[in-house]
């Protein structure tokens, strides 16, 4: 006779399926533990249809899931429904559905005022209110909700809410690390921290140590951070062709900043030959990824390849860009002064130089 498995043991045994791939064999033993007696069955159903694991990422269907939590009786459900409506773009259910759990009083709350504390601090749907995300945060926080340590070092860091408070925002992104080995976005923060002397005495060794830490997690800000340490030789002997490499790889998962800094390496030939067509066609990339940083190096770049007419145009867009303005009125006044794709106007090139 095949001896009984606890739901213990079925969630376990769904678990170690689900992390080999073999989701559907995570769905049985799913599926017996909530037979046997268990809501977690039914949210590691949910869970994989919200996450797109065992198809398409299908939160319409996890919502499905989530729901017959709360039909079993468990509370619980409330939040994963919340994180479903999330997912399908109606805030203000996810919104209900989270403060539905905040009237339970168990530890899911503090998840639940995590995932409100968002809402807080964005102000999209919302009232935005600093001081109620960073109490939401605190709470959160203290209770070891996923992610609230780290949020409430940002809180203390940018001074939402609170005092700013470098110190403690440091102590909060090393809490949070110590907290989740994983956790990139603390690890990279921090690192930036020792780069700028935030909090913590300026250490670029400890910038590089906990930027590669995060970037090696597949964080892009992290990468460029690291591409940077390697370009300028901060912390590390200077090496272009890894600070290149570093970008590249940002770049490739689609990050605006990252393209940037390929087409400067492009543009000035560091870690690879100079080459303006490439570094043309990635800062292209980074301004239609919405990186108007990108406008006065894409100009520059058609100005020495002659091609005067995008150059006036992308340095015009750069001039309603107050950090651009100063250096577009720079390259529109050397445009002017030599008279190249405009009537040549020394009038109007000092004019622009002289603002």
């Amino acid at each position: 006779m095949e001896e009984k498995l606890t739901t213990e043991e079925l969630i376990e045994l769904g678990t170690k399926a689900e992390d080999a791939g073999n989701f559907e064999e995570a769905v049985n033993y799913y599926q017996k533990a909530f037979e046997a007696g268990t809501t977690d069955g039914l949210l590691g159903i949910g869970c994989l249809y919200l996450f797109g694991n065992i198809t398409e990422k299908n939160p319409a269907k996890a919502l499905e899931w989530f729901k017959k939590i709360v039909e079993a009786g468990d509370t619980d459900g409330w939040l994963a429904m919340g994180w479903a409506y999330e997912e399908l773009e109606d805030y203000p259910n996810a919104i209900s559905c989270y403060e539905k759990v905040l009237t339970y009083d168990n530890d899911t709350k503090f998840d639940a005022m995590y995932a409100l504390a968002r809402f807080y601090l964005d102000g999209n749907v919302k009232k935005q209110d600093y001081a109620k995300a960073f109490d939401f945060y605190k709470q959160a926080a203290e209770h070891d909700a996923p992610g609230a340590m780290r949020a409430l070092g940002n809180m203390y860091r940018f001074g939402r809410g609170c005092e700013k408070n470098l110190s403690q925002a440091a102590k909060c992104y090393k809490n949070s690390i110590e907290k989740d080995k994983d956790d990139a976005n603390a690890m990279c923060s921090l690192g930036a921290m020792y780069y700028r002397g935030e909090g913590v005495n300026k250490d670029f060794a400890k910038a590089m140590h906990w930027g590669l830490e995060s970037a090696k997690r597949g964080y892009t800000t992290a990468m460029n951070n690291v591409g940077q340490l390697y370009e300028d030789g901060e912390g590390t002997k200077q090496d272009f062709v890894a600070a290149m490499a570093w970008y590249q790889r940002s770049a490739d998962l689609d990050d605006a900043d990252g393209m940037l800094s390929v087409g400067a390496m492009y543009y000035y030939g560091k870690g690879v030959s100079e080459d303006l067509s490439l570094a043309k066609k990635w800062f292209q990339k980074s301004l239609d990824a919405g990186n108007k940083e990108a406008l006065i190096p894409l100009g520059a770049t058609c100005y020495f390849q002659k091609d005067y007419q995008p150059a006036i145009t992308l340095f015009r867009q750069a001039l309603t860009e107050p950090s651009m303005q100063a250096n577009a009125e720079y390259w529109l006044g050397k445009i002017y002064h030599e008279g190249v794709g405009v009537e040549k106007d020394i009038h109007q090139a000092i004019e622009l130089f002289t603002k």
